[in-house]
């Protein structure tokens, strides 16, 4: 009989041997490497249309994308990305996550998302079964697998769900043709994850990219119309008529109390771009 250690190296051979196949399609897993922080991202965060969910706002908001869990907030049993609490101090109880009693969490992103689908996708595994091994895949615009086989098994889950984050780990993707969707699971018990991250992200309205809709965008986009700040069509043209204007910033101002203007910002030109 074939152990796990075995065939957690067998699967992890196979992976490289796939990465290299798939070079010249820029195809390629990341981690699991340790994370407590965006810090730790190997992603270059700081550019435009980069985004990461960390729920701390107690919601999925990530634009045009569907998962099959549930937020959670702080408590005896959360674990959060360490630093989202304010301190990296070996816990992460005081903030939020995404949990799954399932065992496996699938995040979707529609096919006809106005700036595409991400090339470039991470996250954070925080918590599953005691001592459970973990597997992350991807798939393509075909929905097939970006890679032959999944990336894991990989054993660094402790045996608690006390909120440790030392097991915290991150997994990520890049794939040039595209990433729909992607599972990451383990083999027993619930699952958690935190900072979903990805490129090609961008939240009409949002104009300070937190993922949040709130005053200060509706602030933001008000000055965008007077010529005294600068924001991208794509993030604050919410009714798609080529200009930012005050009829903008007063519907990111609805939506961020609770109502539902249409919100219709074109697609973006250029992604790259720093913020």
């Amino acid at each position: 009989m074939m152990r796990l250690r075995d065939t957690a190296l067998t699967s992890f051979v196979f992976c490289l041997l796939a990465t290299a196949a798939n070079a010249g399609n820029s195809t390629s897993y990341l981690g699991p490497d340790e994370y407590t922080s965006t810090a730790d991202s190997p992603f270059e965060v700081g550019v435009f249309a980069f985004c990461i969910e960390d729920f701390e706002d107690n919601a999925f908001t990530i634009p045009r994308a569907t998962g099959n869990a549930s937020v959670i907030g702080a408590g005896g049993l959360t674990d959060s990305v360490d630093a989202d609490d304010g301190s990296i101090d070996g816990s992460g109880t005081g903030g939020h996550s995404y949990f799954s009693g399932s065992g496996s969490i699938e995040i979707a992103f529609d096919l006809d998302r106005p700036n595409g689908l991400p090339t470039s996708l991470g996250v954070v595994w925080t918590d599953g079964g005691l001592g459970a091994p973990v597997t992350f895949e991807a798939f393509g615009p075909d929905n097939q697998s970006v890679l032959p086989v999944p990336h894991g098994p990989f054993v660094h889950a402790d045996l608690s769900n006390s909120g440790e984050t030392p097991e915290d780990r991150f997994y990520g993707v890049e794939s040039a043709s595209g990433i729909r969707r992607f599972v990451i699971s383990n083999t027993g018990g619930g699952i958690e994850i935190d900072h979903i991250q990805l490129n090609r992200c961008v939240l009409c309205g949002d104009a300070n990219f937190d993922l949040r809709i709130t005053a200060p965008d509706a602030l933001f986009a008000l000055k965008a119309s007077v010529g005294s700040e600068l924001c991208r069509l794509c993030v604050c043209d919410t009714n798609d008529n080529e200009d930012n204007s005050v009829t903008d910033a007063l519907a990111i101002l609805r939506k961020s109390v609770g109502q539902n203007p249409p919100m219709n910002c074109p697609g973006c030109l250029d992604l790259g771009d720093p913020l």
